[in-house]
């Protein structure tokens, strides 16, 4: 398993993504969307049972199990 770090182009994707998704009223945690940057940031998708909120963020990849 390879870890991904969170850096600073994630944290820039994290404000970017909080402020849109909140501007557009659809908020979900501050977690997810730590998540979703970092993956974005990466390039890489997200493998979740739980795509409710991760699917709402615009180029993010995921895949369930």
């Amino acid at each position: 398993m390879r870890l991904l770090e969170f850096t600073i182009q994630a944290c820039e994707r994290f404000g970017k993504i909080r402020h849109e998704m909140e501007a557009a009223g659809t908020p979900i945690g501050d977690l997810d969307i730590m998540i979703a940057s970092i993956a974005l940031a990466h390039n890489q998708p997200i493998v979740t049972r739980d795509i409710g909120h991760f699917e709402k963020i615009p180029g993010l990849a995921v895949e369930t199990w």
